[in-house]
Parts: C-alpha cells; sequence; structure tokens
C-alpha cells in the first residue's frame, strides 16, 4: 500500500503529464506569449498558470512558484513545488533533461539558477500581466487546464467528515 506521500507524488506526476499534453496542444493555450516554442521559453507562463490550478486542486499543500536567475547571465528559470515536491514543466528545454520531471525539493536547476524567490499564486499570476496575458485570458486557461487536470483524487467523493482524517494539515 502507497503513503500518502508516494500517492501525492503519483498524482502530481500525472497532473505534469496532463499540463505538458495541454500546453503542447491546447489551441488556445498555444497563443499565450512564448508558447509557440513550448517548452522554450514556456515556464514563466506555465509555471504561473500551473502553480494556480494546482493549489486549487491541492487545497491543503503549500503550492508556490520558484523564480531562478542565473546571475553570470541574468537568464531566468519558473518551475512549481507543491509541498516538498518540484514539478519542472519546462525543464526539458535544457540540455541534458529529456523529459518535464517531478523531484523531491529542490529542483535540479538550482545549480543553473542559484539566485531563488518563492511566489505566491497570486503574484505569478500578477506577473503575467506584465507579459500582456490580461485576466480573462488567464480565467479561461486556468478553466481548460482544471478540467483537464480534474479533481484531487484522494478526496473525491469521500464524506467531508472523512476528508478531514485523511486530508494532511500544513502548519501555516
Amino acid at each position: 500500500m502507497l503513503g500518502p506521500m508516494n500517492n501525492l507524488v503519483k498524482a502530481l506526476e500525472s497532473d505534469l503529464a496532463v499540463t505538458v499534453e495541454f500546453f503542447t496542444h491546447d489551441e488556445y493555450a498555444k497563443q499565450l506569449p512564448f508558447m509557440h516554442s513550448f517548452p522554450k521559453n514556456g515556464c514563466e507562463v506555465v509555471s504561473a498558470l500551473l502553480a494556480h490550478a494546482l493549489a486549487k486542486k491541492y487545497k491543503d499543500e503549500e503550492v508556490i512558484r520558484m523564480h531562478g536567475t542565473d546571475p553570470a547571465t541574468s537568464q531566468n528559470h519558473f518551475w512549481v513545488e507543491v509541498g516538498d515536491q518540484v514539478l519542472e514543466p519546462t525543464g526539458h528545454q535544457f540540455e541534458g533533461i529529456e523529459v518535464p520531471f517531478v523531484c523531491a525539493a529542490p529542483s535540479p536547476l538550482v545549480v543553473k539558477f542559484p539566485h531563488l524567490e518563492r511566489e505566491s499564486t497570486e503574484q505569478a499570476l500578477n506577473a503575467l500581466l506584465s507579459l500582456n496575458i490580461k485576466s480573462d485570458a488567464q480565467a479561461k486557461i486556468l478553466e481548460r487546464l482544471a478540467v483537464k487536470l480534474g479533481p484531487n483524487p484522494s478526496i473525491e467523493g469521500m464524506p467531508k467528515r472523512l476528508r478531514l482524517l485523511v486530508t494532511p494539515h500544513v502548519k501555516r
């Protein structure tokens, strides 16, 4: 029997696969800035939208967007962390990484992007406004992505009184 952490990792791996498929093929998503060359240069957009969608799905987990910067080149990279798990939906744009991945934090890309900033999902979405991705466009993509991601499998259909027994409680 898998423990709660293994269940979360499996669910996040599934969510990551769905997300990559979504941003690769969804006609509306492909019209967003930088998405024509996904995964290259798509990390800022994808990570903001994915972080927000996962925060809604996994309400009891801390979900943040990480922003790493290479001080030598000022190059940036963004990824998502859910609890102590890293989701790298665009990590495969870099040499030596062949596929998107989920791993225990920290991301192996902190070697390349060591200056780190934690961003809330709200900060991440607000940053998309500077890329000219308006709130209505964000809402449309988030709605479409949420449908693809589906509900949290660990609690869907479970009576509320039982959800409290199995839902991990995060210290705030």
